[in-house]
Formats: C-alpha cells, sequence, structure tokens
C-alpha cells in the first residue's frame, strides 16, 4: 500500500493493469478462465488486506465473508 500527499491509500497488490480470462467477440460468454463470484470477492478481500477466510457473526449465526471463495493467485506478483 502507497499512501499519497492527500491521504488516500493505493493499493498496489495486483498489477495495475491486470486482466483475467477470456470472453468471445462480443463479450458474451466466457471462453476461458472462469471466475466465480467468491473468488471474484475473495480476490478484492485479499488485494485491500482483509482475510478472506474471516467468519464474521450475526448474532449467533457464523457468516462466512466470501463463502468459501479463493483469491486468484496468478494476479498477484
Amino acid at each position: 500500500m502507497i499512501a499519497d500527499p492527500v491521504g488516500r491509500a493505493v493499493f498496489t497488490a495486483c498489477s495495475p493493469a491486470a486482466a483475467w480470462g477470456q470472453t468471445d467477440d462480443i463479450g458474451k460468454t466466457i471462453v476461458a478462465d472462469p471466475v466465480s463470484v467468491p473468488d471474484f470477492f475473495a480476490t478484492i478481500c485479499a488485494a485491500v488486506g482483509v482475510d478472506y477466510r474471516a467468519t464474521l457473526h450475526d448474532g449467533d449465526r457464523p457468516v462466512p465473508i466470501t463463502d468459501q471463495g479463493v483469491p486468484i493467485g496468478e494476479l498477484f506478483g
């Protein structure tokens, strides 16, 4: 993480121009490396330093942050 002079934080965990997967020519169909919603969310959490394996509690009920998602490791250098 890098702080700019204004006090905002810039997270540098992923490459700035990182892209993952591939779609057809019109962007309608995934043709390579699909990502589930839990994996996508786990990747975002990992990039900003949130423990994606953690569990929150709603009263007595445990609620996993990412529903067992796993970050896309290839995006992190």
